[in-house]
């Protein structure tokens, strides 16, 4: 947290938890859990414990974020992309693995597209349109560029990230509280939303003609996030902790 947000916050009177989030993780959940995700034959069975489901939507408090991230690969995206998971993080985990624990797999369909890079929105939505959807790994590059790839891709969702923080699209609330800060390559903030607590959205404004172009771009904002999701990519998007709340159905 940086000065100016501490300040900010102690101004408003907002405090911090007086009791660290890491006091309440489960010492003995967290390793049952663990070794239930790694079981590859429960997995691609389809017999994952329902305890599993019940202490991630109940109880999320008492497992850590990596446990719930795992949980989440391995569960909401598919039988493919959750065995690639597994094999993917064994890997990264040193763990040598016998062919008749876990099933070999072709490797996940890539779709590769190319956009034009001074019209990241407006390309990002025809590919969305084609793309949203589909089970595949996108792969982005650029007209009159050389590359393709990891790289490129992950250029393209930092670009599309800012994009859609433009005040020009009216889809956030904007407040006097903002601070100065520059983007990872080095530019300004100039003209996108930057709001302390994160980006909120602004109430519709009939009056202003504007509705139709605001819910496409939260519609397409909704198909970044999955898609960033689907293929574990990082979107630059500060959005609201009140804001996820809504998303996920937790505000009382």
């Amino acid at each position: 947290c940086s000065i100016v947000e501490t300040d900010f916050l102690k101004e408003k009177g907002v405090s911090r938890p007086l009791v660290p989030h890491e006091e309440f993780f489960s010492t003995k959940l967290i390793p049952k859990m663990t070794r239930q995700l790694q079981d590859a034959m429960a997995l691609c069975s389809g017999k994952i414990p329902s305890w599993c489901h019940d202490i991630t939507r109940a109880c999320p408090f008492l497992l850590p974020f990596e446990t719930k991230r795992q949980y989440f690969y391995l569960t909401a995206l598919g039988l493919p992309r959750a065995v690639h998971h597994l094999q993917q993080q064994q890997i990264l985990d040193n763990m040598a693995l016998s062919n008749d624990r876990l099933p070999r797999i072709g490797r996940l369909q890539r779709r590769k597209v190319r956009i034009y890079r001074d019209r990241i929105l407006e390309s990002a939505r025809k590919v969305m349109e084609v793309f949203a959807a589909d089970k595949g790994v996108l792969e982005v590059e650029y007209f009159g560029e050389v590359g393709i790839g990891l790289g490129p891709t992950l250029e393209f969702y930092t670009l599309l990230s800012h994009e859609l923080q433009k005040d020009s699209l009216g889809m956030w609330r904007t407040s006097p509280h903002t601070q100065t800060e520059l983007l990872s390559d080095g530019e300004s903030r100039q003209g996108l939303v930057n709001i302390l607590y994160g980006l909120f959205p602004r109430p519709l404004q009939p009056r202003l003609g504007n509705c139709d172009k605001t819910i496409s771009s939260f519609r397409l904002l909704g198909q970044v996030i999955g898609k960033a999701l689907q293929d574990g990519r990082l979107l630059d998007l500060p959005l609201a902790t009140p804001f996820y709340k809504l998303m996920l159905d937790e505000v009382y």
